[in-house]
Protein backbone atom coordinates (compact mmCIF):
# COMPACT_ATOMS: atom_id res chain seq x y z
CA UNK A 1 0.00 0.00 0.00
CA UNK A 2 1.02 3.51 -0.21
CA UNK A 3 1.06 6.39 2.24
CA UNK A 4 1.01 10.50 1.59
CA UNK A 5 2.34 12.58 3.97
CA UNK A 6 3.48 16.39 4.02
CA UNK A 7 7.21 18.26 4.19
CA UNK A 8 7.56 20.86 6.53
CA UNK A 9 6.27 23.33 3.75
CA UNK A 10 2.90 21.53 3.08
CA UNK A 11 4.23 19.90 -0.17
CA UNK A 12 2.81 16.49 -0.35
CA UNK A 13 4.64 13.17 -0.83
CA UNK A 14 3.93 9.53 -1.95
CA UNK A 15 5.72 7.18 -0.29
CA UNK A 16 5.22 2.81 -1.05
CA UNK A 17 6.91 0.38 0.93
CA UNK A 18 8.42 -2.68 -1.66
CA UNK A 19 6.74 -5.49 -0.43
CA UNK A 20 9.68 -8.32 1.19
CA UNK A 21 8.55 -10.76 -1.04
CA UNK A 22 9.51 -8.51 -3.87
CA UNK A 23 12.26 -7.55 -2.22
CA UNK A 24 13.69 -11.44 -2.22
CA UNK A 25 13.92 -11.42 -5.98
CA UNK A 26 15.23 -7.95 -6.36
CA UNK A 27 17.72 -7.10 -3.61
CA UNK A 28 19.37 -3.88 -5.31
CA UNK A 29 15.49 -2.18 -5.59
CA UNK A 30 14.93 0.37 -3.08
CA UNK A 31 13.38 -0.97 0.33
CA UNK A 32 10.98 2.44 -0.30
CA UNK A 33 9.83 4.72 -3.16
CA UNK A 34 9.26 8.53 -2.28
CA UNK A 35 7.86 11.24 -4.92
CA UNK A 36 6.62 14.39 -4.52
CA UNK A 37 2.78 15.21 -5.74
CA UNK A 38 3.76 18.53 -6.49
CA UNK A 39 0.53 20.10 -4.61
CA UNK A 40 -0.60 20.97 -1.07
CA UNK A 41 -4.13 19.39 -1.83
CA UNK A 42 -4.93 16.26 -0.41
CA UNK A 43 -7.63 15.70 -3.08
CA UNK A 44 -5.77 16.30 -6.13
CA UNK A 45 -2.38 14.55 -4.03
CA UNK A 46 -4.72 11.21 -3.68
CA UNK A 47 -5.42 11.49 -7.76
CA UNK A 48 -1.29 11.50 -8.45
CA UNK A 49 -1.04 9.06 -5.86
CA UNK A 50 -3.48 6.51 -6.99
CA UNK A 51 -2.21 6.87 -10.52
CA UNK A 52 1.65 6.04 -9.45
CA UNK A 53 0.63 3.45 -7.04
CA UNK A 54 -1.09 1.83 -9.79
CA UNK A 55 1.80 2.03 -12.21
CA UNK A 56 4.12 0.33 -9.50
CA UNK A 57 1.76 -1.99 -8.66
CA UNK A 58 1.65 -3.20 -12.16
CA UNK A 59 5.66 -2.99 -12.42
CA UNK A 60 5.92 -5.18 -9.87
CA UNK A 61 3.32 -7.45 -10.62
CA UNK A 62 4.75 -7.88 -13.97
CA UNK A 63 8.55 -8.36 -12.80
CA UNK A 64 7.02 -11.28 -10.34
CA UNK A 65 5.18 -13.10 -13.03
CA UNK A 66 8.69 -12.89 -14.98
CA UNK A 67 10.52 -14.64 -12.06
CA UNK A 68 8.05 -17.18 -11.69
CA UNK A 69 8.26 -18.32 -15.17
CA UNK A 70 12.09 -18.37 -15.07
CA UNK A 71 11.29 -20.47 -11.79
CA UNK A 72 9.05 -22.67 -13.54
CA UNK A 73 11.45 -23.29 -16.64
CA UNK A 74 14.67 -24.31 -14.01
CA UNK A 75 12.05 -26.53 -12.36
CA UNK A 76 11.04 -28.38 -15.87
CA UNK A 77 14.84 -28.38 -16.80
CA UNK A 78 15.96 -29.90 -13.51
CA UNK A 79 12.85 -32.20 -13.67
CA UNK A 80 14.28 -33.66 -17.41
CA UNK A 81 18.38 -33.55 -16.69
CA UNK A 82 18.71 -32.94 -12.83
CA UNK A 83 22.35 -33.49 -12.79
CA UNK A 84 23.41 -31.06 -15.68
CA UNK A 85 22.46 -27.78 -13.52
Amino acid sequence: MYHIFSNRNGVLYFRYRVPVAVKKYFPRLQSSYNRSLGTAYRQEAKVFAVLLYADIHTRLENAMKLVNEFREKIRIMEEFAPHSL
